[in-house]
């Protein structure tokens, strides 16, 4: 892998990894402002509950692809080589 390549690899994750981390900056501001909006609207019922669980969801898969799946470029780069390798020449 020459330079370059490690370069743009790497100026993708830090990418990656930013764009996370305003996703749960986001999450957050938004989500609280949700709570106040239903506690001076409707204090009796929580339903700020249900955009905030659904919008954790996503934020949670958000997370595992940038740390987990998308930190796994080794094996994926091991998988393309044997499948380059099954196609030959």
């Amino acid at each position: 892998m020459n330079e370059n390549s490690k370069y743009e690899k790497a100026r993708q994750r830090v990418k990656d990894k930013m764009d996370f981390y305003c996703h749960i900056a986001t999450y957050v501001v938004v989500c609280t402002f949700l709570y106040f909006i239903n506690q001076n609207t409707s204090p009796g019922y929580d339903w700020y509950i249900w955009p905030v669980c659904g919008w954790g969801i996503g934020v949670f898969f958000h997370g595992l692809n940038v740390f987990l799946i998308g930190n796994n470029t080794a094996l994926m780069d091991d998988m393309i080589k044997k499948e380059m390798d099954k196609m030959g020449d």
